[in-house]
């Protein structure tokens, strides 16, 4: 069984990651590997490090050169196996959201009857239309409140939210957080649990991070902590700080 705590870093994650993987789809050029940062840490690790990090940054300047009209592989403009997994991704993540909102969120206010417009010509008439008035405002508040989910629009079916709003309000409900809701049923939350696990894997390999990690030292210049990921082909780097940058190793030219 997965814990809250995994389903609830694995939904973060996602919400995290989710500018990355939008950004990427049109980021053909990637990011100059490694960063400033990266780069002084690597140089504390000797020459031939540095000499490796050398060569990626010489690679990427040439990828970044290229001239469009040269004969060779380039960078296509689009990542086009990015868009089918994003939209994998974010379709499963708003379902989801749907299915838990229909189980755990409150109906809301009831509005009350309305009245016929008059003047209040005593103290108790004026006691009465401010009490309507309170009311009817409490229910226009419930009914838009923020923290409520917005089911997809019956007419197109479209919702207003993207994949990284379903991630952040299903870390809400797995985690308690205040609001119009009910308390999440136990088969409902591991539903979430297995489902964000492996959402968060799909990102992870879309962007091609690699099973084996490690935290570097040295910081993002957010703050944030810098993991290295790897499979042994073309490492990368994600911040897990604010900015939530990801640096990629340029693959070698043609």
């Amino acid at each position: 069984m997965i814990s809250t705590t995994e389903s609830s870093a694995a939904l973060l994650g996602i919400a995290r990651a989710w500018t990355p993987l939008t950004e990427a789809v049109q980021d053909a050029r990637q990011h100059a590997w490694p960063p400033l940062t990266l780069r002084q840490y690597l140089a504390q690790r000797g020459d031939e490090e540095e000499l490796e990090a050398r060569t990626w940054r010489a690679e990427a300047l040439r990828a970044l050169e290229r001239d469009p009209a040269q004969i060779g592989r380039r960078p296509v403009p689009l990542r086009l196996d990015l868009i089918g997994t994003i939209a994998l991704i974010e379709a499963g993540l708003l379902e989801l959201a749907d299915t838990t909102a229909a189980h755990v969120q409150r109906p809301p206010v009831s509005m009350p009857r309305p009245r016929r417009a008059a003047y209040a010509t005593s103290r108790a008439q004026r006691i009465v239309w401010e009490d309507h008035a309170r009311r009817v405002a409490a229910a226009q508040a419930d009914a838009a409140d923020p923290r409520r989910w917005r089911y997809a629009d019956p007419r197109t079916g479209r919702h207003r939210q993207s994949g990284r709003e379903a991630a952040l309000w299903l870390l809400g409900r797995v985690t308690g957080a205040p609001g119009p809701f009910l308390s999440l049923p136990g088969p409902l939350r591991e539903r979430i649990a297995r489902a964000s696990v492996q959402a968060e894997a799909c990102i992870d390999q879309a962007l091609g991070l690699g099973a084996g990690h490690t935290t570097l030292a040295m910081p993002c210049t957010c703050g944030g902590r810098i993991r290295l990921y790897g499979d042994g082909t073309l490492p990368t780097a994600m911040c897990t700080g604010p900015c939530a940058r990801t640096w990629h190793a340029a693959a070698t030219p043609a």
